[in-house]
């Protein structure tokens, strides 16, 4: 195909994406993306034991919610069992979390009144900064998890101490976050990393598209442009012309790479990695199709991982 003509083809296309909201040229990617363990993946059923320390109730508690909503393809991964209710189970998630926390004087600086109206004593009509003794809080949750298969095998393992700080005065900053809310959040953060490191995740991603047009010129240049400004709107039509330009000219990193997003939006992961090989082949060790060669390698891990689960 011409590629004067072609640009004039897409045209009427691009026009349409200018209708319509402005939005980031990406293009949105469906799949399954592996647990960060692999040795869990045979794990369908767990036990989830009462934590020890202080707040080790509070965290089983909210791993036990997680681990029961996690679905991988619209199907439950997990089976939450009692963990003393006699039935068998492939795992047993025992635990301890205590949150610790520390303040330290500090020095900050701070607006005080340094003269007042001599009508109204109350009015200040004149400010200046001072040095203001205030607090550092540091919040650390300490806890260490351990996943361990009915045979006695250790499964997995996490130690680790996440934290929050912030720097406050008394005296002049009102709505400090309370100890209670921060150890809820890093609770939360918790649980939630240990969802992602037993089971895979099935979502939807945005990518971004290449845009940079180095190495094209005239009708191609202005073709890709075109192109990309319709990704929001069409993907597909954009696709088709990003082909188009590869089968018109010579090769050029956005293209191939572009031309990989559009193979992994389609499902396509061995063309998707092909067009990402030749991407690096056109700028080695560029980090977009490196991280595109990546993701295709986590998702045929994620494909054995969820083969494995149910014996498929």
């Amino acid at each position: 195909m011409r590629i004067g003509g072609m640009a004039g083809g897409i045209a009427a296309l691009a026009a349409m994406a200018f209708g319509a909201p402005l939005q980031a040229e990406s293009l949105y990617i469906t799949g399954t993306y592996p647990a960060g363990v692999d040795a869990v993946t045979r794990v369908n059923s767990i036990a989830v034991e009462n934590f020890g320390g202080v707040d080790g109730p509070a965290l089983s508690i909210r791993i036990e919610d997680r681990l029961r909503g996690v679905e991988v393809e619209g199907r439950p991964w997990f089976a939450i069992l009692p963990a003393r209710g006699g039935g068998e189970v492939d795992a047993v998630l025992r635990g301890t979390a205590t949150a610790q926390t520390r303040f330290e004087d500090i020095t900050l600086k701070r607006k005080r009144c340094a003269k007042y109206d001599e009508q109204n004593s109350k009015k200040c009509v004149e400010h200046k900064e001072v040095d203001a003794r205030c607090l550092r809080r540091t919040i650390s949750l300490n806890h260490s998890i351990r996943l361990v298969s009915w045979r006695g095998e250790q499964l997995y393992a996490r130690d680790g101490a996440p934290s929050q700080q912030i720097s406050y005065c008394p005296r002049d900053d009102d709505n400090v976050k309370s100890e209670e809310s921060t150890i809820a959040e890093l609770l939360d953060g918790v649980a939630g990393d240990l969802r992602f490191q037993l089971a895979p995740l099935h979502e939807r991603r945005a990518i971004r598209v290449m845009e940079s047009r180095k190495g094209l010129k005239g009708e191609a240049s202005k073709a890709f442009q075109q192109a990309v400004k319709m990704t929001p709107a069409d993907p597909e039509g954009a696709c088709r012309v990003w082909d188009s330009l590869a089968d018109a000219g010579p090769p050029q990193l956005s293209i191939a790479f572009n031309r990989g997003l559009c193979a992994e939006m389609r499902g396509d992961l061995d063309l998707a990695a092909e067009h990402y090989r030749s991407a690096l082949q056109l700028s080695p060790g560029h980090d977009y199709p490196e991280q595109g060669l990546a993701r295709i390698e986590g998702r045929h891990r994620a494909e054995r991982q969820v083969q494995e689960h149910w014996g498929e």
